[in-house]
């Protein structure tokens, strides 16, 4: 029998492939200065080198259970969520 974490999947049918790595010709030019740039590019092609895109959950795969504190701080797990019903989890990159 399947368990609520197990109903949890990524998007399917989406290809998530990571982009091509940028090469400063094709990079966005502004508002970032090109020293900042270079050091972005050269950041996200060590990371891509590292092999860290293989631990990636591929699109369609089940997600895991996690827990992640709410906006007050409080435990939430994505069990106990699907356990209510279909989860849609939105992450934003950076800060506010």
């Amino acid at each position: 029998m399947a368990t609520p974490a197990d109903t949890a999947t990524t998007h399917p049918g989406r290809d998530e492939s990571p982009p091509h790595p940028w090469t400063l010709a094709s990079a966005p030019r502004a508002p970032i200065p090109p020293d900042r740039l270079a050091i972005m590019l050269n950041a996200t092609e060590r990371l891509r080198q590292s092999g860290a895109l293989d631990q990636v959950i591929k699109p369609g795969a089940r997600a895991p259970d996690f827990t992640l504190n709410d906006q007050h701080g409080a435990g939430v797990t994505l069990s106990t969520l699907l356990a209510a019903g279909p989860v849609l989890m939105s992450v934003f990159r950076g800060f506010w």
